[in-house]
């Protein structure tokens, strides 16, 4: 099992954030040696009000990192992988699980877990390496950055977070759902992360209105996570997306980002879109308990992407939308403005309590 690499949802501020907005309380687990250069398991597990682990909405995964100890023989690294993930498991079934959970990419082995009679699954994303290049995009895709930056789209880095957050809005009324986050909320978020930690990019048309936004989780040497994303009505066609996705790792590989987490690729033609930026199709597990309630819940979860993926189609066929268009890569984390996690955005789901 390898170290995973640094991750910007392990900073006390996404903690701080997730408390605040969701009213859980952030746990936090060091199992083995945790000082000195031994094997060591870190993780932060969110408890709801009885006290049961629960993943927050707009969250992509929950925060777990192994650090094994200096060796040169491979199984001892995985047997103190097993002894200390074990002891993880234990502490999740002790506890309770409100909802499953998604481990994040670089836990590669479940069988912990499962040993400890949950039920394993996997989940796919992908990972660009930075610093990126433009040419592994696919043609058509690369077409419409370079339309846009004809037409005069511009792209920065921002503060004003009132025009990232249009972009949000107005992807969820054109989607159909309630977005639960409110300008308020990003604002707080900014300042429990810190620019540095929370970089909100948007892309202008040439009237200087905003296109596209863009909110990634970062942490300096580590991986960089896709939080939002929206584009509005006016420019899904455009390629605004597509120039805004390619600044965006620009000044990310410029402040340190080893690689950018795309954060999801579960419905089909999220993937499909995502696939066209040439990242590494790469799993990650997510955990959730047996029983029947959970199987009736991932039956609706399931049915509800297939359920927007057909009528998706049935739009983009009327409406003419190419491959490549913006449509179909909103947001990096479903939907645009849609989370990697929790399913619609419209309903929190009941494990609060």
């Amino acid at each position: 099992m390898e170290p995973l690499l640094s991750s910007p949802l392990a900073l006390e501020g996404w903690h701080e954030f997730n408390r605040i907005k969701w009213g859980i309380r952030p746990h936090r687990l060091v199992l083995g040696q945790a000082e000195g250069d031994g094997a060591k398991l870190d993780a932060v597990l969110y408890l709801n009000r009885r006290g049961r682990i629960y993943q927050p909405h707009h969250n992509p995964y929950l925060p777990v990192s192994f650090r094994p100890s200096p060796t040169s023989f491979p199984s001892r690294s995985e047997r103190r992988w097993l002894t200390l993930a074990e002891q993880l498991a234990d502490e999740m079934r002790a506890r309770g699980m409100a909802n499953a959970v998604d481990l994040p990419v670089g836990i590669m082995d479940g069988r912990p877990w499962r040993w400890a009679g949950f039920s394993v699954g996997a989940k796919y994303t992908y990972i660009l390496d930075l610093p990126y290049s433009p040419e592994r995009m696919e043609k058509n895709c690369r077409s419409s950055m370079r339309r846009a930056e004809r037409a005069g789209y511009r792209c920065e880095r921002t503060d004003r977070l009132a025009d990232a957050y249009v972009c949000l809005m107005e992807t969820a009324a054109r989607k159909g759902f309630r977005f639960d986050l409110t300008l308020r909320d990003l604002e707080m978020a900014r300042e429990l992360l810190g620019d540095e930690h929370l970089r909100v990019y948007v892309c202008y048309g040439p009237d200087g209105t905003p296109a596209a936004a863009n909110f990634v989780l970062h942490r300096p040497g580590g991986m960089a996570v896709g939080w939002l994303g929206g584009v509005t009505s006016a420019h899904l066609s455009t390629g605004a997306f597509q120039l805004l996705e390619v600044f965006s790792m620009d000044d990310l590989a410029s402040a340190g980002a080893t690689c950018y987490d795309l954060a999801g690729a579960n419905i089909p033609g999220v993937a499909l879109a995502k696939a066209q930026f040439g990242g590494r199709l790469t799993p990650y597990y997510f955990v959730s308990p047996v029983g029947l309630k959970p199987l009736a819940i991932w039956i609706l979860e399931w049915l509800r992407p297939a359920r927007g993926q057909a009528r998706r189609r049935r739009t983009c066929v009327s409406a003419g939308v190419r491959q490549g268009d913006a449509e179909g890569c909103e947001c990096g984390r479903g939907p645009l403005g849609v989370p990697a996690h929790g399913g619609s955005a419209g309903a929190q789901p009941s494990g609060l309590d």
